[in-house]
């Protein structure tokens, strides 16, 4: 399914949709100021209970680059491999939360929550799904080969997923050994700065993502524990530890499971952050399995007999300087082992005698709180993908990406975000952008969230 509209359409259908979602919303909202914009739509229906919560979200963008063409903007890829990589004016998503927040000391994919650790024990859930342009490109795993969602293997339209249901799992807090979470489900891994999700307050301070975010792996089935090695006057600890069925599946390609950890600190006012996270698998499809059946490895799966390590590291620190000033940065890196036989073949090239292949991500970023409401943010990443292994373009290249941009709350419900982002290519072995006939890229993008 492909949705795509016109200027003139998207503009009337984005003025219908605030007009008959927002006055009802606000008008509910006028006797508790309080209350989050998050959720506001059925609030009246289901009141302020804590067991059953449903937030929403609307995303419109407005995205065009210096080297658009007619057909790469048809089939939804006239970014690449810049993401979202759809181009024009679209609703690139709708996302639905429905979720009971439990009393617990961690959130999965955030990590350790301030304060002290609950006494009482808590359980809750969380599930998330997505529709629209942008599902399939930034979500697309497991649930591709639903009906809805399915393309031939050689359909370049990357916008035919349309309905993602990304997170779907159950949280329990438990007050013992000085607090544990455990989450299980479908659930995205969560290793990394950014989040795929468009939530109001979060890490993406960007309407544009990051190489490494494209490269993360993500969307599992599996379960998770959290806890503290210790939280008190020198700050908080904790660390992490899930098994999983793979690299973007449901089930294990292999045989064998996947493995996840990470140990994140957090000084006592929580304006220090290092998170070290780690993944690792048997990365391969073993010969009697259908590598259609695990669309999170179209371009850069690897088929063979023996097992054949999968490895990813991210190391990320945050530090608020000021009320008004804070930076990042993050590191990144990504190892698919190849014993170099001829029974291990590349998916992207079908040749056998695959030797294995590196990637990885270095990412600064920088935010000015002019205001409240008005945001200024900036970010620098460099992105060596020396195999050509890991992004969708395929090419051996390093690849550079300046973003400077502006975060500006509208109102209760709606957030704006412009931006100017330049991306250029180093030790190149092909052209990446433009679908391969340049190197370089400049992407304007003007990105509408609606919050209700």
């Amino acid at each position: 399914m492909k949705v795509s509209f016109s200027i003139p359409v998207a503009g009337v259908l984005a003025l219908l949709f605030l007009l008959i979602v927002l006055p009802p919303a606000c008008l509910a909202q006028q006797t508790d100021e309080a209350a989050a914009p998050e959720g506001a739509l059925l609030r009246p229906v289901l009141g302020n209970t804590n067991w059953l919560k449903i937030d929403w979200d609307a995303e419109f963008t407005f995205s065009e680059n210096n080297h658009n063409q007619s057909l790469e903007r048809s089939y939804g890829s006239g970014n690449l491999p810049v993401v979202p990589t759809d181009d024009g004016v679209n609703l690139n998503n709708v996302e639905m939360y429905v979720h009971k927040d439990p009393h617990g000391s961690a959130m999965l994919g955030y990590g350790p929550l301030q304060g002290a650790a609950p006494k009482q024990a808590s359980w809750g859930y969380y599930t998330q799904a997505v529709a629209g342009r942008a599902s399939g490109s930034l979500f697309g795993g497991w649930d591709e080969t639903w009906g809805l969602n399915h393309r031939s293997a050689t359909d370049p339209n990357t916008t035919a997923s349309s309905l993602i249901v990304p997170n779907a799992y159950a949280i329990a807090y438990v007050p013992v050994l000085g607090g544990l979470n455990f989450f299980g489900g479908f659930y995205g891994i969560g290793i990394g700065h950014e989040s795929h999700t468009n939530l109001r307050i979060g890490p993406n301070q960007f309407a544009t993502h990051t190489y490494s975010l494209i490269a993360n792996p993500d969307l599992a089935l599996g379960g998770v524990v959290a806890g503290d090695f210790f939280r008190n006057q020198r700050g908080t600890l904790a660390w992490e530890f899930g098994m999983n069925s793979g690299i973007e599946t449901v089930r294990s390609p292999n045989g064998t499971p996947a493995y996840q950890a990470a140990i994140r600190y957090r000084t006592p006012d929580f304006k220090t952050r290092i998170d070290y996270a780690t993944f690792w698998a048997n990365g391969e499809i073993s010969p009697d399995r259908t590598a259609a059946d695990y669309p999170g490895t179209a371009w850069h799966g690897v088929i063979s007999p023996r097992h054949q390590l999968y490895q990813y590291h991210a190391l990320t620190m945050g530090h608020d300087f000021t009320p008004r000033w804070n930076a990042y940065t993050e590191f990144t890196m990504g190892h698919q082992s190849g014993d170099g036989r001829a029974g291990t073949i590349a998916l992207r090239t079908s040749q056998g005698g695959f030797r294995g292949a590196s990637w990885g991500n270095a990412v600064l970023g920088a935010t000015y709180r002019a205001t409240s409401k008005l945001w200024y943010n900036a970010r620098y990443e460099h992105y060596r993908d020396a195999a050509g292994y890991e992004l969708p373009s395929g090419v051996r290249s390093d690849f550079n990406g300046l973003t400077g941009g502006v975060r500006y709350t509208m109102g209760r419900y709606l957030v704006l975000r412009p931006e100017l982002r330049y991306d250029w290519q180093n030790a190149s072995h092909g052209a990446a952008f433009n679908s391969k006939r340049s190197h370089t890229q400049l992407t304007g993008t003007i990105d509408l969230s609606v919050y209700f």
